[in-house]
């Protein structure tokens, strides 16, 4: 629940365009949240941070035609 709750007030002072998502991002939820219009967001979520194999893995889904996906933590995010 504490993590839940951590999420939600990340969410609400996230600045616009930022998904917060409540658990450490799979590949279905990068799908799912890369397919939004904008040319550039941001996806944060609870840490630690993702290991360099995972991001690797993960890179063609987070750099699409033009548009681009950064992942924070909710530490990175909230300047921590």
């Amino acid at each position: 629940m504490a993590a839940h709750l951590r999420a939600l007030r990340v969410w609400s002072e996230a600045p616009r365009g930022v998904k917060v998502l409540p658990h450490r991002p799979s590949v279905y939820s990068l799908e799912y949240g890369s397919k939004e219009p904008r040319e550039n967001h941001t996806i944060a979520y609870p840490g630690p941070t993702l290991s360099e194999s995972y991001m690797e893995a993960v890179e063609p889904i987070l750099t699409r035609g033009s548009s681009s996906v950064e992942l924070v933590t909710f530490d990175e995010l909230e300047g921590n």
